[in-house]
Order: C-alpha cells, then sequence, then structure tokens
C-alpha cells in the first residue's frame, strides 16, 4: 500500500514538472535579475535551488553560513537569489544568494538616500581615513570627518558600535557607499537650537555643559546652542582663570544675562544665581572695623585682601607700614597670607558729585590738524580753523573732585547725557564733537586731606577713552610719586591706538582758564519765582521715569533704565504700552530693547524714521503674551511689519504662523510622539531633563510649527509625569 502511494505521489510529481515544462513561462529568468527559489536540499559544501528552471541552480554552502558557521536555511525555505547567468541549451543555471542580498540592499540604501531618511549600520573597523560600516551585509565608507561634530579623541572606542546614518552617495558600479553621521548631528543640533530659541529669555535658568574654556570664559552648549559665561560673570570673588571653577564637560545651572535673538548670541551668569555680596556691605564692615581676610593678589601698588567670599579690600601700599619705605607689597605679605586690617572706608551706595559751576559760552571756531597723529597739532602738516561753528552756544559743567575711579566717571558722564537729550538741549554725540570731556586727575596718600597736583586729559570724545585716559593717568601719577618724582599741572592728550598720555602744554596757574569776574557785567540774581518757573517746565528726567515704568508698568530696571534714557523710546514705550502691566508691558520693553534697536542699527534710520508705530507693536506684543506666536515667529513679524507697514495680526494670519494654544487640539499630536519616541520617553524617566527639548521639536514638526511649544513643553511633562 505504501509502494502504491509512493508511486502515485511520483507519477503526480512528474505530472506537475511535465506540466510546468511545458507553460510558456517557464524557465522565463533574466540574468542579472532577483527571483525567488526553493531550498530542495542542504549539503555541507553545496545547497540546491529550485528556481522553476530546467534544473536546479547549486549555490555554496558558505553564501548561507553566518559569522559563527551556522547554516540559516534549511529544506523547504523560499530565498531571493540573484540570475547570475543560465544556458538554455544545457539547461544549466549559476545563482547567487550573497549578491541577490547586496543588490536589495542597494535598492534599501537608494530608497534611504532619495526619501533623505536613516539607516543603521555596525562599525566594523578603522580604516585610513575613517571607518567600514557594514550595513545589512553592504561595507560603506564613513570619512573621518563625518563621524561627528568635532574631532573624536579616541577613533577606536566606536569599532563594534552601531549608530544611524544619513547615506551621501551610492555607486552601484563600483560597489561604493558613503554614509555619515554627523549630518545627522548637525541635523539634531539644529532641531534643539530652534526649540531652545522658541522658548529662551533673558532671567531664565538653563543648564548646559562646559564645550571649550578660554582665558575670558567658557563656552557652554545649551542644547544646539553655545553661550558664553564671561569670567567676570562666573564668581563674585576674583579669579585669574575659568579653570579655577569649572572644568570641561562639567554640567552647570546658570542664569541667561542677554540675548541677542538676532545673531543668537547669549550671555550667561554663574555669580547671579547667589546673592550679591556687596549688599548691605557697608553695615557688615563698617569703617574702623578690624577684619581678618586672605590676601589673593599682589599688584605693584597694594594688596588685595579678600575679607568674605566675593568681597575684596585693597590695603594700598603705603598703608601698609608706618616705618618702612616699601617698594612692593611682597616686603610686607605674600599671597595666601592671613592678615588683620582696618575698614577705612567702603563705597556701597550711590555717590552725590557736587557741581562746581555751569556756565555758558560761544564756540569761537573749531580746529582741525591735518597730518598729525590722532588728530593732534604735533607733526601736523597744517592746521585749519573751522568758523562754521562761531556762535555755537556752549555750556561747561565743572565738577568738585568727588569722583574716585574711572568707572565712576564713565557712569557719571552717561547719566548727564541721559539728563541732558531729556532736557533736549543737545543730541550729545561725542563722536561728533557736540558732548566733550575733560578728565582732571590728582591723587594724594590716605590719610591726607590736601589733593596733589592735578593734570587734565583733554577732549575726550568717547566714554571708553575717558575711561581708559584716566586709569593710564592714574597709575603713571602713582609710579612718578613712588618714585620721588613731581607732578607737574598740565593738560595732556589721551593716544587710544598707543594707549598712553602725552603732554600737550604746561599751566602755571589757575588763571591760565582765564576764571576771574569781568568788571563789566554786573551780577545777575535769579529771583526764586523764576527758578520755580524753570523747575516746572523741566520734564521728567531719566531717573524719575524709570521708577514710574517699574512700579506703572512692572517692567524689569535693567529695560526701563535703557528706555527712560531715550525721550523717543521713552515716549514710544508709554504710547506702546498704554492699558498695560506685567507680561504684556514687559513683552512691549523686550520688542523695543532687543528687536527695535537691533532693526534701527541695521537699517541705519531713527525711531521716527522707521515708519513703526506704537499700536503697531501693541498689536505684536499681544500676540507674543497670549502665546499667539512664538517668540522666534515674532522675529519675522517684526522684519516684515517694518519693511510693509502691516498690522501684525494680518501678518501672521497671510502667513499662517498663528499658534494653536489649545490643550485638547495638541494632546494627540503629544501621544503620538511619546508613542513613536518610546527611547527618548525612557531618557526623560531615568533623569534626562534635556531630551524634553527633542520631544518638543518632534511635536512642533508634527504640528508643522502651529503647536505652540510652551503649551507642547507642559503637555509633555504631564504626560510623562
Amino acid at each position: 500500500m505504501a509502494d502504491k502511494e509512493t508511486g502515485h505521489e511520483n507519477e503526480m510529481s512528474f505530472e506537475s514538472a511535465l506540466e510546468n515544462y511545458l507553460n510558456p513561462d517557464f524557465g522565463d529568468l533574466e540574468e542579472g535579475s532577483i527571483t525567488k527559489g526553493e531550498i530542495v536540499r542542504v549539503d555541507d559544501d553545496n545547497v540546491l535551488v529550485d528556481v522553476n528552471f530546467k534544473s536546479e541552480g547549486q549555490i555554496p554552502a558558505s553564501e548561507f553560513r553566518d559569522a559563527a558557521g551556522n547554516m540559516t536555511v534549511s529544506v523547504g525555505d523560499r530565498v531571493d537569489v540573484y540570475v547570475v547567468r543560465k544556458n538554455e541549451m544545457e539547461g544549466t543555471i549559476t545563482l547567487s544568494f550573497e549578491k541577490a542580498k547586496r543588490m536589495q540592499v542597494f535598492d534599501q540604501l537608494e530608497d534611504v538616500q532619495e526619501n533623505n531618511r536613516v539607516i543603521k549600520g555596525h562599525i566594523v573597523r578603522r580604516i585610513k581615513g575613517g571607518y567600514t560600516v557594514d550595513i545589512g551585509g553592504v561595507e560603506a565608507f564613513l570619512p573621518g570627518s563625518h563621524v561627528d561634530l568635532r574631532p573624536v579623541p579616541d577613533m577606536d572606542a566606536l569599532v563594534n558600535q552601531e549608530f544611524e546614518f544619513r547615506v551621501l552617495k551610492i555607486n552601484r558600479r563600483r560597489s561604493n557607499v558613503i554614509v555619515s553621521r554627523r549630518v545627522l548631528l548637525e541635523e539634531e543640533r539644529d532641531s534643539k537650537r530652534q526649540d531652545l530659541l522658541r522658548t529662551l529669555e533673558e532671567g531664565q535658568i538653563v543648564h548646559g555643559k562646559a564645550k571649550n574654556i578660554t582665558e575670558y570664559g567658557v563656552f557652554v552648549d545649551l542644547g544646539g546652542l553655545d553661550g558664553l559665561l564671561h569670567i567676570t560673570d562666573m564668581s563674585w570673588k576674583r579669579i585669574r582663570h575659568p579653570k579655577e571653577m569649572i572644568t570641561m564637560g562639567q554640567d552647570l545651572t546658570l542664569k541667561v544675562l542677554s540675548f541677542d535673538r538676532e545673531n543668537n548670541k547669549v550671555s550667561l551668569g554663574l555669580k547671579q544665581l547667589v546673592p550679591d555680596p556687596w549688599q548691605d556691605i557697608s553695615a557688615r564692615f563698617p569703617e574702623g572695623a578690624k577684619c581678618t581676610g586672605k590676601v589673593t593678589n599682589l599688584v605693584d601698588y597694594g594688596a588685595f585682601v579678600e575679607l568674605e567670599p566675593g568681597v575684596e579690600g585693597l590695603v594700598h601700599i603705603s598703608e601698609m607700614s608706618w616705618t618702612r619705605k616699601l617698594r612692593h607689597p611682597s616686603q610686607m605679605v605674600h599671597t595666601g597670607d592671613e592678615v588683620e586690617v582696618v575698614i577705612l572706608g567702603v563705597d556701597g551706595e550711590k555717590k552725590r558729585i557736587r557741581l562746581t559751576r555751569i556756565h555758558m559760552e560761544e564756540d569761537a571756531a573749531k580746529m582741525v590738524h591735518v597730518g598729525g597723529a590722532e588728530g593732534r597739532i604735533t607733526a601736523a602738516a597744517e592746521s585749519l580753523v573751522d568758523y562754521n561753528r562761531c556762535g555755537t552756544p556752549l555750556i561747561e559743567l565743572v565738577t568738585e573732585p568727588d569722583l574716585r575711579t574711572p568707572e565712576e566717571a564713565r557712569l557719571f558722564m552717561e547719566k548727564l547725557r541721559r539728563i541732558f537729550v531729556t532736557l533736549g538741549i543737545s543730541d550729545c554725540s561725542m563722536e561728533k564733537g557736540s558732548m566733550r570731556c575733560d578728565g582732571n586727575v590728582s591723587l594724594r596718600r590716605r590719610g591726607e586731606t590736601k589733593l596733589g597736583t592735578k593734570t587734565e586729559l583733554k577732549n575726550l570724545n568717547s566714554f571708553k577713552s575717558l575711561h581708559d585716559g584716566l586709569a593710564y593717568e592714574i597709575c603713571r601719577q602713582a609710579e612718578v610719586l613712588e618714585e620721588g618724582g613731581i607732578i607737574y599741572q598740565e593738560t595732556r592728550h589721551w593716544e587710544p591706538s598707543r594707549k598712553r598720555t602725552v603732554v600737550m602744554r604746561v599751566k602755571e596757574t589757575a588763571d591760565d582758564y582765564r576764571l576771574f569776574p569781568d568788571p563789566d557785567l554786573a551780577p545777575f540774581d535769579l529771583d526764586d519765582e523764576f527758578i520755580d518757573r524753570c523747575r516746572g517746565e523741566i520734564p521728567e528726567l531719566p531717573d524719575a521715569k524709570c521708577d514710574r515704568f517699574e512700579a506703572d508698568f512692572g517692567i524689569k530696571a535693567a529695560d526701563a533704565e535703557q528706555i527712560a534714557g531715550d525721550p523717543e523710546f521713552a515716549d514710544f514705550f508709554e504710547a506702546a504700552a498704554a492699558g498695560m502691566a506685567g507680561k504684556e508691558a514687559q513683552t512691549v520693553a523686550n520688542l523695543l530693547v532687543n528687536e527695535m534697536i537691533a532693526y534701527l542699527k541695521g537699517a541705519g534710520v531713527s525711531l521716527a524714521e522707521s515708519g513703526i508705530a506704537p499700536a503697531q507693536v501693541a498689536a505684536l506684543a499681544k500676540l507674543l503674551a497670549t502665546d499667539a506666536i512664538s517668540s522666534n515667529q515674532a522675529h519675522e513679524v517684526f522684519e516684515a511689519m517694518a519693511q510693509t507697514g502691516d498690522d501684525p495680526n494680518k501678518i501672521v494670519d497671510e502667513r499662517g504662523m498663528r499658534q494653536v494654544s489649545d490643550a485638547g487640539a495638541l494632546q494627540p499630536i503629544v501621544d503620538e510622539v511619546l508613542a513613536n519616541c518610546a527611547d527618548q520617553a525612557q531618557q526623560y524617566h531615568d533623569g534626562n531633563q534635556k531630551v524634553i527639548g527633542f520631544l518638543v521639536g518632534q511635536c512642533m514638526k508634527a504640528s508643522r510649527g502651529k503647536g505652540n511649544p510652551k503649551l507642547f513643553n507642559e503637555l509633555l511633562r504631564t504626560s510623562l509625569s
């Protein structure tokens, strides 16, 4: 019975085979094509595959073995094979399993390249110029320059690791494939940068990693955007190099001090996270108190002593000994010594600067020295006199010697300029000559009451020149006096390029100034009524306006001070922020301080010439305050508004920029992103807070940029909690 059944099955197999042979499609295989085949026999050396041809194809068994030498197929399995060649006359066919796999991988790689997708690969070994990457059995080349965003310190550490890659180039004929990992990292970095730009604001607390340390500060990676932590913003105490506090790769928590959205520049602060130790300094260190401190630094003119973290005082070399004449502080103390000191003076309050006089005069003319170094008469080929300025009214303001440092002098001049501009008496442009400054320097030893002989620095034409010139002159006079020299009363000129002062002329006495009463001019007594009337005509001054802006609108002190110092900006702000307070008013201030100033500077126009109306800025501020658009979109809207004069709402609607802020509409997007990004969600649960930026970016992509990133952030955190 068994024999009969077997014979019947053989008969049916022969019948089926004969039918297939007589089928016109039988054996219709093209060389170079891939076809399906069934494995009919497997032995140690070869595998027979039936592809519906006159005979089976024989493939070396090695093509079916894995790395460990194990056979990966068995009889009855169907596999894809490549038709190498066939002989119709002899009825033979040559097949290849490996070539079929290779062609399919190349098809996949071409699809990945065309659709800009990613593919996973395994770095097999390091070769000259890069790595060999195994992608489904095809060896691809990964150039060393495309491994990471920055040079990899240990190239061998990446071998035997799996990564995702972008396909850059494919050549089937030569079997060449070039892949890149850096392109993906750049895309991820750009995505993180955009996510960060949408939410970054001044005063915000951010987290980052120390990326590069220089002498002047630390560059911090905030996740797609680098910020600078300047050495002066690292600690309230004195540090010589950032490496004293921070190491490469260190995780940092910082405060955003300023953010230039146009140029993507971020200034960061570390010391701003703790209270300023100089607050209430006079109460903690009153004059006459004895304190113990540590010597932190020695300079030619004295020693700096740290009384507490962030609080240092200067012990001048003249205060170190009653009996010895010291040439250097190291003759008395050394860095690290603990010393007892007496507080001689503390300057922790706002200073009051007394005015000696304000007098009016007429400008006679302007001298122009041609060929002289930096506008000086010395070595000039000729001097020209510009009489067009003749008769121009001038006022000269002279102060008492109440200023103690170059920084105080600079701050005083800046404040004076804001007052004059507010009064409308001048544009106070130092560069154009409508405001100039002379600085007098005279030194005295501590404990003495009489000031020494003064020198005058003439016609300083910028706040920086004022500061630098005074700083140099103070040091110059101190060196002369310490060496037993004499300070002569003279007028000196500041040379910015050489950073020095040089003598212009010598003044023997104060009479050289020609300041004496004119007998032909009778004294003019101003009555109280006239003074009160003048006082009533004075507009609101910058300090009072700054205080009012803080109190009435609730904006930050730094913004209030900057806006109040310019009458045009102050009036514009009040018109734009009318009826606002808190967040909306602060948004108006942010737009003026950041967007408006950057636009006016770039366009080279004044606020009045810009054509931008307060109502437009108010409308844009409301869009921002209500999260209808992001801060990044606000920059685009502001530019369009300035160029076209259109209403911000119109621009937003025409460009489809209005954000969706409905939690119900955004929650499904959040759920979908979390489902597709399970790895990142797990990273968040494992404590990686930074990954939330990536997830927000994915939500923004899914919503085509119309979702509210802040709301996405909140929904993601809620869903992940």
